[in-house]
């Protein structure tokens, strides 16, 4: 699907830019790289990525009535 591939797209930008944020001299440059990606992420589709992420979390917490952060809290809760 189109947003399959937009994912791929943006997780292969990130992995080949970790390297270089890791690597980069200094803060001001860790910084550029960083904007890069982030931009590079919202002109390949970020938004919708999102959003269908959280439509299909949403569908999922309403067919099973909770979610998993629900029993999580409420473990520690007693």
């Amino acid at each position: 699907s189109d947003l399959g591939v937009q994912v791929q797209l943006i997780s292969d930008k990130m992995a080949a830019t970790m390297p270089m944020m890791i690597m980069a001299k200094d803060e001001a440059e860790f910084d550029s790289i960083m904007q890069d990606a982030i931009e590079y992420a919202h002109a390949n589709g970020l938004e919708d990525i999102l959003a269908a992420y959280n439509a299909k979390k949403a569908s999922n917490i309403e067919t099973a009535g909770y979610s998993y952060y629900d029993l999580f809290y409420e473990a520690y809760e007693g």
